[in-house]
């Protein structure tokens, strides 16, 4: 994390309930869930049903990361600027399907799909969703605290919604998957985004 001074007990306040409205989020729509005999999954949101598919972690995108020059675009020259870890790189790399694999084997939750704090509004309303889809409840909280970058507004964060989704859902262990979904958002991989012809179902909500 960067060195920031000490975030306001406002903000504190805020982050944290932003954590608790997640939680609520994935519970409550994931309960509208139904799977379907092609593995993805049906949604049934205020009498309207969409097909939702599970999220595309990218392979090859992943793969062509780290194939030749990277470009502006290119999330190896991201990591390699903000870290300079090169070691970091190489891992990825040479164990794509152990870091990327292990996101996947987890109950399905309803996931929004590029939950960042400019998709969330003070009052916890989210907008833009043009890439929910269903997977690891990790990717939309990695999303959400990679882009605070700030480590007491993730511990703040992450409080509000251990407590709910541990009431709902059992308890839910924050090692290393998450570590490894903390990555994949900063690589910016979350997500896949709808097809064009289906950007009016993503209006429903």
């Amino acid at each position: 994390f960067t060195q920031q001074k000490a975030p306001s007990t406002k903000l504190v306040h805020l982050v944290h309930n932003a954590g608790m409205d997640l939680a609520a989020f994935h519970v409550a729509l994931t309960d509208n869930l139904e799977r379907q005999p092609d593995g993805t999954f049906m949604f049934t949101y205020k009498d309207k049903k969409i097909n939702l598919p599970t999220i595309n972690y990218q392979k090859k995108l992943w793969q062509r990361a780290f194939e030749g020059e990277p470009t502006d675009k290119n999330p190896r020259l991201r990591l390699v600027r903000n870290t300079g870890l090169t070691a970091i790189e190489q891992d990825l790399q040479g164990n794509l399907e152990r870091i990327i694999s292990p996101l996947s084997d987890h109950a399905p939750c309803f996931l929004h799909g590029d939950n960042t704090t400019q998709n969330v509004l003070v009052n916890g309303t989210r907008i833009d969703y043009e890439k929910v889809c269903v997977g690891h409840p990790f990717i939309d909280l990695a999303s959400f605290v990679v882009d605070m970058n700030s480590f007491p507004l993730e511990q703040s964060f992450l409080q509000g919604y251990r407590p709910v989704i541990q009431l709902e859902r059992g308890l839910i262990e924050f090692g290393e998957e998450f570590e490894r979904a903390r990555l994949f958002a900063a690589l910016g991989f979350t997500g896949t985004t709808l097809s064009k012809q289906r950007h009016h179902e993503a209006k429903a909500f």
